[in-house]
């Protein structure tokens, strides 16, 4: 992808649940300097509840920071 200016493994540590902490996979910096956090699951862990918590608590952080996590 064109847009693509770096990738970058993920460092922020992000709490979720009870005091559990978690690494999200991958920041993708954008030429425009925008940046999206992804995290890739297999399909069959999607449903995960550990899973699920995890995607809800890095939602909140990053929205709060003005990234996109998906």
């Amino acid at each position: 992808d064109p847009d693509v200016a770096k990738i970058e493994r993920a460092t922020d540590r992000i709490k979720y649940g009870d005091g559990r902490t978690y690494v999200p996979d991958l920041i993708v910096t954008r030429q425009d300097g925008s940046r999206v956090v992804e995290e890739i699951k297999p399909e069959y862990q999607l449903d995960d509840p550990t899973v699920l918590a995890k995607a809800a608590a890095a939602r909140a952080y990053y929205a709060e920071r003005g990234i996109e996590y998906r």
